[in-house]
């Protein structure tokens, strides 16, 4: 216990969670135009077995991207999960629209997604698609044509 100002204060320690199973993936893909097909990003997929008595898996993501080849930018990302039938998207509170507008230039999308633990090994991957045609953008390089690999980072939470 410490007194400040008269005042008796406590310290009370937060239960964090930890972190298991710690997977990171860094994939060598070559440029990726995206438009307005849904495809998937290059580099996203991942296979992942949670540890046991997880409550939750994190998918963590970073991707460079610059904003040919036009110049508003309107990407809908979203994460999908194959349990052993195909791949399908998780719903709407795992899709994501990455706005870039009235700019020239580039960025890093990077983010994640908590999901409930599962048992046995899932693969995961995030897909993309643009707005329309006249919102089209290349991911994995910056506008001077350097190469950036997407990261992946997949752990549990215990």
């Amino acid at each position: 216990m410490q007194v400040y100002k008269g005042l008796t204060l406590m310290y009370i320690p937060r239960k964090n969670k930890i972190k298991k199973n710690i997977v990171i993936q860094r994939s060598s893909v070559t440029a990726q135009e995206v438009d307005s097909s849904v495809v998937d990003i290059s580099g996203t997929e991942i296979s992942y077995t949670p540890e046991a008595n997880s409550s939750k898996v994190v998918y963590e993501f970073k991707i460079q991207f610059h904003n040919d080849p036009d110049r508003h930018n309107n990407l809908f990302y979203e994460l999908q999960k194959d349990s052993g039938s195909g791949y399908s998207p998780l719903g709407k509170g795992y899709l994501v629209n990455n706005v870039y507008q009235f700019v020239y230039g580039q960025n890093v999308i990077e983010g994640y997604f908590i999901l409930d633990s599962w048992s046995g090994s899932n693969d995961l991957k995030l897909t993309g698609k643009t707005y329309d045609n006249q919102r089209e953008m290349t991911l994995h390089e910056d506008e001077a044509g350097n190469h950036f690999d997407p990261i992946i980072k997949v752990y549990s939470l215990m």
